[in-house]
């Protein structure tokens, strides 16, 4: 008795497999794409800097890697609400790449990212936080500072915010 179904040959379950691979390298591929640059957020940190100083605004550094997961779910997830674009307005807000930037990075101690740093005008650390935030963690965190920035601080320590043991 012959069977009615076609046998696949070695080089068909090859092509599968094949294919199977290249669209799950394509969806990680197109996962940590970079986000799209978010508006009003400054990638110079001179010129914000200069911006902060004439405003008299702090400001929000946000330090990120090409291919970091948790920067790229933080931009796609949590920077772009409006209840965080509201509560970010009173800063000027950059975007640094931690690996072109590495003098920032190691001014403000950056061992991971994201990381996000709140920061005076002169230059001074008031407030930051590593890792995925979500976003009440990471509206949390801006009241914070904002409360450190408005309460004089008779010494330079700086409390580092607890990563979120929430996964993006």
């Amino acid at each position: 008795m012959t069977s009615s179904m076609p046998r696949t040959t070695g080089s068909t379950f090859k092509l599968s497999h094949i294919l199977i691979w290249a669209v799950l390298i394509g969806a990680y591929i197109w996962f940590l794409r970079p986000a799209q640059p978010l508006p009003g957020w400054e990638n110079n940190f001179q010129s914000a800097q200069k911006e902060a100083a004439d405003d008299r605004k702090p400001m929000m550094l946000a330090f990120y890697m090409d291919g970091c997961g948790p920067c790229v779910a933080m931009d796609r997830k949590v920077l772009p609400q409006s209840q965080v674009v509201q509560a970010l307005e009173p800063f000027v807000t950059v975007r640094l790449d931690a690996t072109r930037e590495r003098e920032l990075a190691n001014r403000y101690s950056v061992y991971g990212t994201p990381t996000y740093a709140v920061i005076k005008a002169n230059g001074q650390l008031v407030s930051k936080c590593q890792g995925y935030q979500t976003t009440d963690e990471f509206i949390a965190f801006i009241d914070r500072a904002t409360q450190r920035l408005a309460t004089p601080q008779p010494t330079e320590a700086v409390q580092l915010d607890a990563p979120s043991t929430t996964a993006p």
